[in-house]
């Protein structure tokens, strides 16, 4: 692995003979060092700079997969390179973590002069995830030397979920077991138990989801990033949480933040991947909302990038042509777009000190209204007419018709929403803004109905349960008395309002007995994440996504022949149904293959390259898919981009194999973002077994 070496003094004095003594500690490194110093007085300075080799007698380095799997089983180099016109004895100890399965090794070595000795040992993973250390150490004469290699350890598979809920009457029980966990990989989950007086939300389990999400489009970024706001020690504590100092908590919210400065354009919108992708309308005040959320908690926001969004947002309210059709024309109701963009931005507004126009906001309710497709623009939009003061009946009307519009969940609509975000988020905004909810029990219970039907949900989806949930904690005031019982011992649990537990996976396999100690109901909901034991059966409605590896001359390459030094192009075919505007490729590669960061789309060697049962070279497949954002990353290759229904889109990226060993191949996935039950799943052999050449 590269290894970059960066050492600093800091200012220095110097004797009477004008000589220095610098003390710099280098880390166990071989190769070239650029020694620079600077020199100043108060009326002359100077540099000058030189290079140094710095090497071991016996140089040694260990090389290896930059990643295990569950259950891969690779090897590790050790080489050992005698750089000295002599023979050196060495003694070689290698050792690792308990989260690598590698067995001590201790050997001696006689090097001759300018030989070189390579060790080959067998690695593999004993855990599910983590980092492992592998360390060499070598000691010679009169010389030592201290080498290490860091390995991560993944799943093999995509993560899975399973949730089961109860509602308990005084004296009856659930019986909580280890049949709950059959599918799951042993030692890999995390179980949340919640105990409510309401029907409960699984807040623990899905925020969990949401920071840990992998990947980072202007939305996500700003989602993942929004609960940080208010996870203090009461939050934490409330949800079962490791407590979070202001220093972790600033640290994720400012790399957010920089990560959407990078993100938005000169006329102060924000695009979803990068500087100069397309405005997102929507987007904008979205993450305008989450910047002003931030400032009031406290946490630094540049004021160049709130003001610029700011501005944005009042040039979009106050312009007469808005060009609906070929802004939004992707969404099944373009109207409805252009109504929810311009009522959050009257939202976002309405919380500045850069005041709304009452007028504007009252146009804006008669006129385009009865637009909407979904009730969440219109509670934002009598939030904003109540906070400008609106005495009419407008915001009234407008909170009555926002409840009760429910949109068509087949329809696309270009908000990033769905029923249950639209739910979870009029919630939150009528809680947080202390506006009457009619009939709020029922809409808490219908948000916890939406949120046991989805097995997996969208960020947008759990961030606003989240917020939601949190808000309706803290009007919660129902107590509650329980007695569980985990093998033979029993605990007396009681509480007041929502209470999340963390389950010991081990006390679930003794079984667990909850059992109501209160009159009124009492509901439990349990909550399993962790990953699938065996490989995920293919999918593909309403999307298919077929994964095929070819070498450099266009042929086919079957998974048996592969070789360890190979260079393969890897193609991805993926089809969809219906159109997907927001899809979302993730192609997680073996452990032992990594993938190379080349853009084929600017390689000339690729542009008339044609595939075996291909009837068009790459370059013009290429140049029939709407790509919006690709990434390669060490473990997977991601790539983002819209879905024509019907229409093949070609992807293409080169992995190199780095490691023989025997791996674990996940399948390809494809998702849409914001409606994440629609999912594709390729075919994938269940391991693969690479030879040296």
């Amino acid at each position: 692995d590269l290894k970059i070496v960066s050492l600093f003094s800091g200012p220095v004095e110097f004797d009477s003979q004008g000589k220095a003594k610098i003390d710099l500690t280098l880390p166990g490194f071989d190769g070239s060092l650029r020694l620079m110093a600077v020199a100043a007085s108060s009326e002359r300075f100077g540099s000058t700079e030189r290079e140094m080799k710095v090497a071991s007698p016996v140089v040694a380095s260990i090389a290896g997969p930059r990643f295990l799997a569950t259950g891969d089983k690779s090897f590790i180099t050790l080489d050992l390179n005698n750089t000295t016109l002599e023979t050196l004895p060495v003694h070689v100890k290698v050792n690792a973590d308990p989260i690598l399965d590698l067995a001590p090794f201790e050997k001696d070595f006689t090097l001759n002069q300018g030989k070189r000795e390579a060790v080959r040992l067998p690695i593999g993973s004993r855990q599910v995830f983590g980092v492992g250390t592998v360390r060499l150490e070598l000691t010679g004469k009169g010389f030592s030397a201290h080498r290490q290699l860091q390995l991560s350890v993944r799943p093999a598979y995509p993560a899975k979920h399973m949730s089961l809920n109860r509602e308990l009457l005084n004296g009856a029980g659930a019986m909580l077991d280890k049949g709950l966990l059959t599918g799951f990989l042993p030692g890999a989950s995390t179980v949340n138990l919640t105990l409510s007086p309401t029907p409960a939300l699984p807040l623990r389990s899905i925020l969990d989801g949401l920071l840990q999400y992998p990947y980072g489009c202007a939305e996500q970024t700003t989602s993942a990033a929004w609960p940080y706001l208010y996870m203090d020690a009461t939050t934490t504590e409330r949800l079962g949480l490791k407590p979070l100092d202001m220093k972790e908590r600033n640290d994720k919210v400012q790399a957010a933040i920089l990560r959407l400065a990078g993100m938005q354009l000169s006329n102060g919108s924000f695009t979803l991947w990068n500087d100069y992708g397309e405005e997102e309308f929507w987007l904008t005040p979205y993450i305008t909302d989450f910047l002003l959320d931030a400032q009031e908690q406290g946490f630094v926001v540049p004021d160049w990038l709130l003001q610029r969004a700011i501005k944005n947002l009042r040039e979009r309210l106050q312009e007469a042509d808005r060009y609906i059709d070929s802004r939004y024309g992707f969404a099944d109701s373009p109207e409805h777009l252009d109504l929810a963009a311009r009522a959050y931005a009257a939202y976002v507004l309405s919380r500045t000190k850069q005041q709304v126009a009452l007028g504007t906001l009252r146009t804006l309710y008669d006129q385009d209204a009865s637009k909407a497709a979904s009730g969440l623009p219109l509670i934002h939009l009598a939030i904003a007419l109540k906070a400008q003061g609106d005495n009419s009946t407008r915001w009234k009307q407008a909170v009555e018709k926002g409840l009760n519009l429910v949109r068509d969940k087949d329809q696309y609509f270009g908000d990033y929403g769905s029923q249950l975000r639209d739910q979870a988020a009029m919630l939150y905004l009528l809680l947080k803004n202390k506006l009457e909810i009619p009939k709020q029990a029922d809409r808490i219970n219908q948000l916890a109905n939406l949120v046991r039907q989805q097995a997996w949900y969208s960020t947008q989806e759990q961030l606003f349960t989240v917020l939601a949930g949190l808000k309706v904690q803290e009007k919660l005031r129902g107590s509650w008395k329980a007695a569980m019982k985990v093998g033979t011992n029993s605990l007396d649990l009681s509480g007041s309002g929502l209470q999340n537990r963390v389950l010991n996976v081990d006390d679930l396999q003794k079984g667990i007995q909850i059992t109501s100690g209160t009159r009124d109901p009492l509901y439990v909901a349990l909550n399993v994440d962790g990953y699938p034991a065996t490989l995920p059966a293919p999918r593909k409605d309403p999307i298919e996504v077929q994964r095929t590896w070819y070498n450099l001359k266009g042929q086919k390459v079957q998974p048996e022949t592969i070789k360890a030094g190979d260079l393969l192009l890897t193609h991805l075919l993926v089809t969809s149904k219906e159109t997907i505007n927001d899809a979302l490729v993730a192609d997680l590669v073996p452990a032992g293959f990594e993938v190379e960061n080349t853009n084929l789309n600017n390689d000339e060697t690729f542009d008339t390259l044609q595939l075996e049962g291909m009837d068009k070279p790459i370059a013009e497949l290429l140049s029939n898919t709407t790509l919006r954002y690709q990434e390669y990353r060490d473990d997977r290759y991601v790539a983002a981009l819209r879905l024509e229904a019907k229409a093949r889109n070609h992807l293409f990226y080169m992995i190199r194999v780095v490691s023989p060993g025997t791996f674990s191949v996940p399948p390809a996935l494809v998702e849409d973002m914001y409606r994440p039950e629609l999912t594709g799943i390729s075919v994938a052999p269940t391991s693969l077994t690479i030879n040296n050449r």
